[in-house]
């Protein structure tokens, strides 16, 4: 996260190499970090000299909306890079309730998977995409005294402009990192861009717990920051 203007923002930063360097903002915090962040307005398209290309640069959900496949057509870029924090459903809730939240955390494995790729193929261009991996414990937003033990479901993944997964690590790998040869060329998108907002078949469990995490998490934001509750806020002048 970035302090910036008196607020945070969920940043991604990409650097060259001669030290200089790019920020992007994500558009929309994801459910949860919608406590802890604000949305930015940047549309993550920058010009990189290391790379001598036009490069996008997505974060987090930016990668599972069709309005991020259409910015980067419209601005031309050359490459994607971003990276992807995609936290799943508790895999730690026992009886029926437990039964449909481990279905929702598989569906989310299979999307997650199948999401680089995706974006490569509606953008026409080679995909970096670097995710967190592994298993993370939390309160459960509303109610704190719930533990929600989950997954981050990973897949690093690299795809050359035809949506072919040129290296991958899953889920199961576990930590580590990946490396491939990808070819440079101007964007030939092999698949359309779809009305919908989703680019994944989202689940409306997905969908419900995104709308109200937002709006839960927002709120809070909000709060919180009218009240200076945030630590950071105490080291602005």
């Amino acid at each position: 996260m970035a302090i910036r203007d008196g607020h945070t923002y969920g940043t991604y930063v990409m650097v060259e190499r001669n030290g200089d360097y790019h920020l992007h903002d994500k558009d929309i915090p994801t459910a949860w970090e919608q406590n802890f962040y604000r949305g930015g307005s940047d549309d993550g398209i920058v010009d990189s000299t290391s790379l001598n290309c036009k490069v996008a640069l997505l974060s987090g959900w930016e990668w599972a909306r069709f309005r991020t496949a259409k910015c980067v057509r419209e601005q031309h870029a050359q490459l994607i890079l971003g990276g992807m924090c995609w936290y799943s459903m508790p895999i730690n809730w026992y009886g029926l309730l437990g039964t449909w939240m481990r279905r929702e955390h598989e569906i989310y494995k299979q999307q997650s998977e199948a999401l680089p790729a995706q974006m490569a193929r509606l953008t026409g261009i080679p995909v970096v995409h670097a995710a967190h991996v592994g298993e993370i414990l939390s309160d459960m937003p509303l109610l704190p005294y719930v533990k929600w033990l989950t997954e981050m479901v990973g897949e690093t993944q690299i795809c050359d402009a035809a949506g072919n997964v040129l290296a991958r690590m899953s889920l199961a790998d576990g930590e580590g990192y990946i490396a491939a040869e990808i070819e440079m060329a101007d964007p030939k998108p092999v698949e359309p861009l779809a009305s919908s907002y989703w680019i994944p078949d989202m689940t409306l469990t997905s969908k419900l717990a995104w709308h109200v995490g937002n709006l839960h998490g927002g709120l809070m934001y909000r709060v919180r920051h009218r009240l200076k509750k945030f630590p950071w806020q105490k080291q602005l002048k």
